[in-house]
């Protein structure tokens, strides 16, 4: 369905066509009016030549600031909030696949998809996201989604907000190696983010909560026989089997 928010045709388009564009319209929408916001991706996107996560993360900060002070600007405050949108897209490229809409579509660990009360936990845990700004956000934006009644009742309703517990399950470490050696360069590294997409195809059951951890880099570094890094300027986290 398409959205209608900011009133111009190309900016709601952006919108309606790309997740990545409405979650970082979400987190402009502080400060400024909403069409203001969720004009700002569009804005980006023309001014960059592109935009999806990878190419905005690892955008250089001063450049991608300009990006944000050019006129008209993308927000208020140009600085803080192109620094708030590349930690976004960071996270992500690496925790998500590169996938915003993995974000309230992705199965949860009981394997089903993933109701009101998850969706917000989930957008609570992203950079420059909080209690509120995830739950009044997403209503605004999506104000049109079927989303939005169940995000609505399960916040005025109370809803069941107590984790699923369940049993830690095996890591499968030896998958994890596996999937570094596919995609890792001549040196052995391979990035974090295909790291996740191909133990996902592998593995569809597989997801970091079942092991204990939030995410898959915190189950990554607690792995002895894994090494991480992440390249200077905020750059994409890469990972490798480590020599010994």
């Amino acid at each position: 369905m398409a959205l209608n928010i900011t009133g111009d045709a190309p900016a709601d388009a952006l919108l309606t066509d790309d997740p990545f564009a409405l979650l970082v319209g979400m987190l402009l929408d502080q400060q400024v009016p909403m069409e203001t916001a969720f004009a700002g991706p569009a804005k980006i996107r023309d001014r960059m030549g592109g935009f999806d996560p990878e190419t905005v993360a690892a955008a250089d900060p001063e450049a991608f600031a300009a990006v944000f002070k050019e006129s008209p600007a993308v927000h208020r405050f140009p600085g803080s909030m192109a620094g708030r949108v590349q930690a976004l897209a960071a996270e992500v490229r690496d925790e998500w696949g590169g996938h915003a809409d993995a974000i309230w579509t992705r199965p949860g660990i009981d394997g089903l998809a993933p109701d009101g009360a998850e969706i917000l936990r989930r957008l609570q845990e992203l950079p420059g996201f909080g209690e509120q700004k995830a739950s009044t956000g997403w209503v605004r934006a999506c104000d049109r989604f079927f989303y939005c009644d169940l995000l609505l009742k399960e916040e005025k309703g109370g809803g069941d907000a107590k984790a699923l517990e369940k049993p830690k399950a095996r890591v499968p470490v030896d998958d994890i190696l596996v999937a570094i050696e596919d995609l890792s360069d001549e040196d052995g590294w391979a990035y974090l983010g295909p790291v996740g997409q191909m133990l996902t195809k592998r593995l569809p059951d597989f997801d970091p909560r079942n092991h204990g951890f939030r995410k898959l880099s915190d189950l990554v570094a607690s792995l002895k026989a894994v090494e991480m890094k992440r390249e200077k300027g905020g750059g994409p986290v890469q990972i490798r089997a480590r020599i010994t």
